[in-house]
């Protein structure tokens, strides 16, 4: 049927399109503000000359709610203004979702260690084992003579198991782990990957 193509589409639309949230939210402001204008200059043609005027109304009531309290007392305008607000609630819901949603996604690459690296003249390990905190302090070491430097890391483990050993080694009550100065950067990626490492 029309309905299940119209639905598929939309789905590989939503799911293939980075940006398809976003050019639905201004799709729907669109529309309302188009849509509340023609009525406007179609109802209330004695308070709206032209289009434009009766879409900048149009675009108050998406974007402030307590805009429709100036509406004129006639039915059609207040009819127009109830509706267009009530879709403005909708995308200013939908706007609230997207921004939370985007940060959300950003926080949590930034916990899985997904994101770049910027540094150069940095020492890269790849892989993580037992016998990386002792590679770790050997590197330490060796950088203890230009005021310490910058290590990366690079690991199919997960970001947050290297630090928590790092963290761990750093606290040990015997032998802690110091790093003179050097920092160390943990990132989570396929070492063999070439998309990873660059």
């Amino acid at each position: 049927s029309w309905y299940d193509l119209i639905d598929y589409r939309l789905d590989y639309f939503f799911s293939t399109n980075e940006w398809a949230k976003v050019i639905l939210l201004f799709g729907l402001s669109y529309a309302l503000v188009v849509f509340g204008a023609g009525l406007l200059v179609i109802g209330d043609s004695d308070d709206y000359d032209t289009i434009s005027e009766a879409a900048w109304t149009s675009w108050t009531y998406v974007v402030d709610p307590g805009a429709q309290a100036d509406a004129p007392s006639e039915l059609i305008p207040r009819a127009v203004s109830l509706f267009v607000t009530l879709g403005g609630l909708l995308v200013f819901a939908l706007l609230i979702g997207i921004v939370g949603e985007s940060i959300g996604e950003k926080i949590e690459d930034l916990k899985t260690g997904k994101s770049r690296v910027f540094e150069s003249g940095h020492t890269l390990m790849l892989n993580w084992n037992d016998k990386s905190i002792a590679v770790i302090q050997q590197i330490a070491l060796a950088n203890e003579s230009e005021g310490g430097g910058v290590m990366v890391v690079l690991s199919d483990l997960e970001k947050e198991y290297m630090e928590d050993k790092l963290e761990n080694a750093i606290n040990a009550k015997e032998n802690p782990l110091d790093l003179m100065g050097t920092e160390v950067v943990c990132r989570q990626g396929n070492p063999i990957l070439e998309n990873d490492l660059k």
